[in-house]
């Protein structure tokens, strides 16, 4: 065999193999952070997601749809799961997804409303952190500025709307801001 169809063919093998590792690279690359509105019906939850597809999520809604809805963007777990308040349109899916998808954390505020559904998230091995206005945090490029509640607040005298978290999500090119209106008269 001569030289040159040998190296022909090594080139050739080295190209095979390695053209995947680098689509997948230069996608990645190109890829931005992003956020996804899901398409659960009543309720809210939304896909926060970084350029390799990492993504956390808001709120978990409580339609059946939720898990098939988060697959369509990952199929990692989850870095994180931030529930606003425990009320079930926000919080219904939670476990399930924390059995079937999986999540490295949960945020949420310790009210005496959530603390069935805190233990229940720390039986399974996952650290809850509370969620306050001093507990702010970074995911990819976005940063999450916890504005409500405060961190001296006691939220064991006010109704479980108004501990709803008040968030100032924000990245390089984007600025968004959570937070649930209740008129109470």
């Amino acid at each position: 065999m001569n030289i040159p169809n040998l190296l022909n063919k090594i080139l050739i093998i080295f190209i095979l193999v390695f053209t995947p590792y680098l689509v997948n690279y230069v996608s990645s690359v190109k890829k931005e952070d992003y956020l996804v509105f899901l398409n659960i019906g009543q309720g809210d939850s939304t896909l926060v997601c970084d350029h390799l597809s990492n993504c956390g999520l808001i709120d978990t809604g409580k339609q059946n749809n939720v898990i098939k809805e988060i697959r369509m963007y990952t199929n990692k777990p989850l870095e994180f799961i931030l529930l606003t308040h425990p009320d079930l349109d926000h919080t219904a899916k939670a476990i399930e997804i924390l059995d079937q998808i999986g999540s490295k954390q949960v945020f949420l505020a310790n009210t005496k409303k959530a603390r069935e559904l805190i233990e229940k998230i720390t039986s399974l091995g996952i650290p809850v952190y509370e969620l306050r206005s001093n507990n702010d945090f970074d995911f990819g490029k976005y940063k999450f500025d916890i504005i409500w509640p405060q961190s001296n607040t006691d939220l064991e005298t006010i109704e479980s709307n108004e501990t709803s978290t008040t968030i100032h999500l924000s990245n390089q090119s984007k600025t968004f801001f959570w937070q649930e209106i209740w008129v109470i008269n």
